[in-house]
């Protein structure tokens, strides 16, 4: 090592051990970039001189070296449903399910946040030993120490699904959206606080939740509210709190969440808004949007349920299966015909989803499926995808050529103690 005189009159010295270096990149992951991780002798050139027995690198800079830092997973992170209360709340499967997608996902923002700064102020020190080894070992399910900082769960909620008008209805438009709004803020108040429930579990009390509610129909973020670690809740009044977004697409593309709610209702309007039917957006689709929020090393997870599951899928027309969704919400697409064969977004891969399975559909999925892999899950099942590996629990039945490629979730049940909440459908 230089001493402090020393480095001021020339380029600062980091070295890395041989040894320790083949340890580091043994360990690694196979998409994690260890090679990043491992300091080099200078920034600027080799030095004037050189000790037997270590290994020198040439230094990159320092934005290189920030965005090498990638978590092994860096595909989308999934749960989908077809009932929250069924499927999580009362579900000691469920329950590890959710804990393991919102932790995992948290865990890594702020690590990789925090490694992040620690280089940045500190360039020639390089990383934070202790974050370092928390980056490398992805398997860890220790949570960051209170030195980063308090951690904010930022939670987007979309209940665009619910707010399709109800042609049968006798009630006026505007009497149709101001219940359905009234009941999108009741059921996001019980997510939210099953999210606070979560995390005060897991990391003590230096947190708080922050939540936004995005229509695709309308491109607005609303209903800003902060909750603390002491479960207090506060509202921003007109979105004038810097630390919410002012409209729907900075809360997906700038706000950077952890978790985004894509709730249950008619499908074929959600589908419709998310593909080009809603507004608010400069350029491309809600669809495309969302994608995006959810892809990639620290993309935020997606739980899908009902209507929300099915368009996270490879097709979304298991929707006219059971013909419980109207299509007439939808102008030119009338027809239960004019959605058939409709692609979904993807995010669960070439997964197909069909929620509220029950034994009456059973013979008709085997019929509509042909060559798709379809998933059915019941009220208390769940499809969860990490790191590219699907895992199921409750009742669920898989058709198609792959279903030996799904997993059946596993939990120890003493180590589940789940958040019991007024329910939600």
């Amino acid at each position: 090592r230089t001493s402090r005189a020393a480095s001021m009159r020339r380029p600062s010295l980091v070295v890395a051990a041989a040894a320790a270096s083949s340890r580091t990149s043994a360990r690694a992951p196979a998409r994690l970039h260890a090679s990043a991780f491992i300091m080099p002798k200078s920034v600027h050139g080799s030095p004037p001189s050189r000790k037997p027995g270590l290994q020198y690198r040439r230094r990159p800079d320092i934005a290189s070296l920030c965005a090498s830092v990638e978590s092994p997973d860096t595909g989308t992170n999934c749960l989908l449903l077809s009932s929250f209360t069924s499927g999580v709340v009362e579900s000691a499967e469920g329950s590890a399910a959710f804990k393991s997608l919102l932790m995992g996902n948290l865990k890594r923002r702020v690590i990789s946040d925090a490694f992040r700064e620690s280089v940045l102020s500190s360039p020639c020190n390089g990383p934070d030993p202790d974050l370092l080894g928390r980056v490398l070992d992805s398997t860890s399910s220790t949570p960051p120490p209170d030195s980063v900082g308090p951690r904010r769960v930022r939670f987007v909620y979309i209940p665009t699904a619910r707010y399709a008008l109800r042609v049968e209805s006798k009630n006026t438009p505007g009497k149709q959206r101001q219940r359905a709004r009234a009941d999108g803020r009741s059921r996001r108040a019980k997510f939210e606080k099953y999210i606070h429930n979560v995390v005060a579990a897991e990391m003590g009390g230096n947190f708080e939740v922050l939540a936004v509610t995005v229509d695709f129909g309308d491109g607005s973020a609303k209903h800003c509210s902060r909750t603390t670690a002491g479960g207090d809740i506060y509202k921003s009044v007109g979105n004038i709190d810097l630390d919410f977004p002012t409209d729907g697409a900075s809360a997906l593309r700038d706000w950077s969440p952890h978790l985004v709610f894509v709730d249950g209702g008619n499908t074929f309007w959600l589908h419709h808004c998310m593909t080009g039917g809603g507004s608010g957006l400069a350029s491309g689709t809600w669809s495309d949007a969302l994608a995006a929020a959810c892809s990639g090393p620290e993309g935020a997870a997606y739980v899908g349920v009902s209507a929300g599951a099915i368009v996270a899928g490879a097709r979304a027309d298991t929707a006219t299966w059971k013909r419980w969704d109207d299509p007439r919400v939808v102008p030119g697409r009338e027809e239960y015909r004019d959605w058939e064969g409709q692609a979904g977004m993807g995010i669960a891969g070439d997964i197909t989803v069909f929620p509220h399975m029950s034994e009456e559909w059973r013979d008709m999925i085997g019929e509509k499926a042909g060559a798709r892999d379809v998933v059915s899950l019941d009220e208390d099942a769940g499809l969860l995808s990490e790191s590219g590996l699907a895992r199921s629990y409750g009742g669920w039945s898989w058709v198609g050529e792959h279903a030996s490629q799904i997993e059946q979730f596993q939990v120890e049940k003493a180590s589940i103690d789940p958040f019991h909440d007024e329910g939600i459908p």
